[in-house]
């Protein structure tokens, strides 16, 4: 089984009339207006934060507990309009925040952590950037990506060393980025595959800028980890000039440049232009351009890309019956999508009903309406369980 984390994109600077947020990669300052949390999908650990029902979830449900979300990520981490931090599901790490390593079925406030512009979960860690520019973080540690020169996991918040100014945060698998104010990127932990983009495959225990990236203004970290090997990440960033970068492991082409050879320096992906954000997902990636169209590249074994099809691609390509788009949100094997009117669309694997169409199997190849939400005003995918923010409803 894939185990992984996954990593959006919000739109910053390109584009101002596309206002919807994709977390949990986050500018500070960019949040949802206050609503409810949704959840549905996967659900044996607590995922929805609906209480330990001990069974999946084939369509949406209202996450307990939790009123005026703005910020919503798997993960799973919400923040409420006073800004104080929330998180649930499984714990075995400490990625909850709460100081054990006890599973939580519905969401705990996460003590000291106040002032949160934007939350990003990895894989069995969890990310949160304070208004004061600082990221913190917390739970696994293996390779060092909770960025405290340490190895050592913690079940509290500690903040990230050597690093400021940050607008940003999006947590890989086991490597993590920031995106500063000045439009630099930091980059630390596991450097298996260059996920940390500095030409070389040695990890690093505290944030180190990623060479030549100036002016970035969206970024994701996406890839999985199979909890046996270290993870096979991967980055995908966007520039002021709508162009796109990524670098890190590419075997099915979820780099976008027309290979498969991993890129352990930032490499400009041809063909797609006027980009305003993106997401890494477990083996492939997702695009939004200015003009409200979603692109999807890699693999596409469950019709994670959208095309009707099984069959994978190299480049860019547009996904078909899809206009007006304002987010996009990478999961494991699947895609989620939201409009200009509120309305969300899903499609690729569906094993555990991650799309939220009702059924409790059966992948979708082609984008389809999420039941029963409206007003949604952001979005994010985990592995296999979905996550949303709707304004609550007027009756």
């Amino acid at each position: 089984m894939r185990r992984s984390r996954f990593r959006v994109a919000v739109i910053t600077t390109v584009s101002t009339a596309l206002v919807a947020l994709s977390l949990p990669m986050a500018q500070a300052g960019d949040v949802a207006p206050p609503g409810d949390p949704w959840a549905w999908g996967r659900n044996d650990a607590g995922y929805v934060g609906n209480g330990c029902v001990g069974h999946d979830i084939d369509r949406p449900e209202r996450v307990t507990r939790l009123l005026g979300v703005t910020l919503i990520s798997h993960g799973a981490l919400a923040v409420t309009s006073d800004m104080q931090l929330w998180a649930w599901g499984p714990n075995s790490h400490g990625q909850v925040g709460d100081g054990t390593t006890e599973m939580r079925c519905e969401p705990v406030m996460v003590p000291g952590m106040d002032d949160v512009v934007a939350i990003s979960g990895g894989h069995q860690y969890s990310l949160a950037l304070r208004a004061n520019g600082r990221v913190w973080a917390w739970g696994d540690n293996d390779y060092g990506q909770l960025g405290n020169e340490t190895t050592v996991d913690s079940p509290n918040p500690m903040r990230v060393r050597h690093l400021k100014n940050a607008v940003a945060v999006s947590a890989g698998p086991d490597h993590a980025l920031a995106l500063k104010a000045n439009g630099k990127v930091k980059a630390w932990g596991n450097n298996t595959n260059g996920e940390l983009g500095d030409g070389t495959t040695l990890s690093q225990l505290r944030p180190r800028t990623v060479p030549g990236l100036t002016d970035v203004v969206s970024i994701s970290a996406g890839g999985y980890d199979d909890g046996i090997r270290p993870d096979y990440g991967f980055n995908l960033v966007v520039r002021a000039d709508g162009t796109l970068w990524a670098w890190g492991y590419n075997k099915v082409s979820q780099l976008g440049d027309g290979t498969t050879i991993t890129r352990y320096v930032p490499t400009e992906i041809p063909g797609l232009t006027d980009v305003a954000a993106v997401s890494a997902g477990d083996y492939f990636s997702l695009a939004l351009r200015i003009d409200g169209t979603a692109w999807a590249w890699g693999e596409n074994s469950n019709g994670e890309l959208g095309n009707g099809t099984t069959m994978g691609s190299r480049t860019p390509q547009q996904v078909p019956g899809l206009a007006g788009v304002t987010a996009v949100a990478a999961g494991g094997q699947y895609s989620l999508a939201l409009t200009a009117d509120g309305l969300m669309f899903a499609w690729g694997e569906n094993s555990h009903g991650q799309l939220g169409n009702g059924e409790p199997a059966g992948d979708v190849l082609e984008p389809g309406q999420v039941l029963d939400l409206t007003g949604v005003t952001a979005i994010d995918a985990g592995l296999q369980t979905s996550y949303a923010i709707a304004m609550p409803s007027s009756g």
